[in-house]
């Protein structure tokens, strides 16, 4: 015994495992493999349950309303960056509603018919403030607001029993700028004028002008309503999901709402975020549903690839494992020590 204990040293014990290379590699190469094979099933299996779990177990009349919502969710956010965008550029909210600069101009219109007076008065009415109207409003003040904005401090109205004409009222901040807009809407009534020349024998004349500053308690009231819309939609964006059935599509609206938002903060996907833009929301549930899809395969993809990677290297060490202890096994009960020693060149 103590002559077996003397022979079988750990130098040996390496130098016959070296020796025996083959049988570590072919271990290593077999069980990476099997490792790799099987656990890769394995994981298939568990992709079609993440999806599952990724869908929250609904049906496709639960995702349809969830879609549903995703739909009214960016309806709501397109009214509120409107609304946002027209009471933080708005002029009449920094108007004091107790000294409101106002300018009026009356302009009376002739003609042999008082239907036809009537009727020219609506047409300007109607078409005398449009995009070009407000655009030049824009140079003429250097404003950078909204139409909206603009269209808060214009008033046309026609009077066909004092006046006979148009009563065309605007406000502003000060009677510097109550002059500027009306300025131009001035020469828009004279353009105008031409145009409807082809329908209407008639004329039209400035009667009267005045600017004068003026108190109208009821401004307030617009001012707080104006403040009032876009956080009304605020609140809506907010609560859409609530009025979901069940706490799973609610969950999902929440993930697909996260996921849309990435989508769009990362301002890379053009096509998704012009969808958004032109408030084309069919088309956005449906991009949303490809772009959700994509993820989902390309993010398995790379779990996959992990996971094959990973289970390789498992079984590999595994492999090794088992055959370095087969080795120190065999080495061990192949024979004595003395026998070692008379047959080190064996296998």
């Amino acid at each position: 015994m103590n002559r077996l204990k003397e022979k079988i040293c750990l130098k040996d014990l390496l130098s016959y495992i070296f020796k025996r290379w083959f049988v570590l590699l072919l271990m290593i190469i077999t069980c990476g493999g099997l490792f790799g094979f099987l656990l890769d099933k394995i994981h298939e299996q568990g992709d079609t349950n993440a999806d599952r779990i990724l869908e929250y177990g609904l049906s496709d009349s639960e995702i349809s309303d969830v879609y549903d919502m995703i739909q009214l969710y960016y309806g709501c956010q397109k009214k509120y960056e409107d609304e946002f965008e027209h009471y933080d550029t708005s002029i009449l909210k920094k108007i004091d509603p107790y000294h409101i600069p106002e300018m009026t101009c009356i302009y009376r219109i002739d003609s042999e018919s008082e239907e036809d007076v009537k009727s020219i008065c609506q047409k300007y009415r109607l078409g005398l403030v449009d995009a070009d109207t407000y655009e030049l409003i824009r140079e003429k003040t250097g404003w950078t607001c909204d139409n909206d904005a603009i269209s808060d401090l214009i008033s046309i109205d026609y009077d066909l029993n004092q006046y006979s004409g148009l009563v065309v009222t605007v406000i502003a901040t000060s009677q510097d700028e109550c002059k500027a807009i009306m300025e131009v809407l001035d020469k828009r009534i004279n353009d105008y004028y031409s145009e409807l020349l082809a329908e209407y024998s008639y004329t039209v004349n400035k009667d009267d002008e005045r600017i004068k500053i003026v108190s109208n308690p009821d401004l307030s009231k617009k001012q707080q309503d104006i403040l009032g819309r876009f956080i009304t939609y605020r609140q809506y964006m907010i609560g859409i999901g609530g009025y979901l059935a069940t706490t799973a599509q609610k969950e999902y609206y929440s993930y697909l709402i996260e996921f849309s938002n990435g989508i769009i903060n990362e301002g890379t996907d053009e096509e998704y975020i012009k969808a958004v833009a032109d408030a084309r929301y069919d088309d956005l549930v449906v991009l949303l549903d490809q772009r959700v899809s994509d993820s989902r395969n390309k993010r398995n993809e790379l779990e996959k690839a992990y996971f094959n990677t990973k289970n390789m290297l498992l079984g590999a060490l595994f492999g090794f494992f088992l055959s370095v202890v087969y080795l120190v096994v065999r080495y061990t009960l192949t024979s004595t020590g003395l026998v070692i020693k008379n047959h080190d060149k064996e296998i």
